[in-house]
């Protein structure tokens, strides 16, 4: 897609498409960007502990990933498969690690630091990745619910509980409200 097709598409002039932005480039980058927020925004939740206002850890509702999926599949298929998609692949990553220091600040057992960055980063944005990319090309054909419990089966995994993080993943059914920031 080039500049033309772009303002095209948006019924804009060039001009107020180079108001906005430098080039094409920018303007993928803000709205991969926008999307990757976004997707954070819908995702995660917030639960109190120990009923104190203070202390808030995030979770992912697995749920509202697929959903969130299946609304924008396009994106996701652009986050695995497009060749320049590395520096998104790597911001969902860091800002998945954000969550999960957040996630396991208040354990007093945990042992993230044990476990490369790198290890837990890589590992859970290609599982994201790649069972969203599976469950597009399939046509979407299981349930949001369904995805995300097979899902939670493999983050509830030995390793997780190893890093503390066996809540971090979680389905609605988990919760029967939700705290959101």
């Amino acid at each position: 897609m080039n500049i033309k097709d772009l303002t095209n598409t948006a019924q804009v002039t060039r001009g107020t498409f180079y108001l906005h932005y430098k080039d094409k480039d920018t303007f993928v980058d803000n709205v991969m960007f926008g999307i990757i927020n976004d997707f954070f925004k819908e995702i995660v939740v917030y639960h109190q502990l120990d009923n104190d206002e203070e202390k808030q850890t995030p979770s992912i509702v697995l749920d509202k990933m697929y959903r969130f999926i299946g609304n924008y599949p396009d994106f996701f298929i652009t986050l695995l498969k497009e060749n320049d998609a590395r520096k998104y692949q790597e911001l969902l990553g860091v800002k998945l690690y954000e969550l999960i220091k957040e996630h396991v600040q208040y354990s007093e057992t945990t042992t993230i630091e044990k476990v490369p960055k790198e290890l837990v980063t890589g590992y859970l944005v290609f599982s994201i990745l790649g069972t969203a990319s599976i469950w597009i090309e399939e046509g979407m054909i299981y349930a949001e619910h369904f995805m995300a419990t097979k899902a939670l089966k493999a983050y509830r995994s030995q390793l997780f509980q190893e890093m503390d993080l066996l809540n971090f993943f979680e389905t609605e059914a988990d919760v029967p409200y939700y705290q959101e920031r």
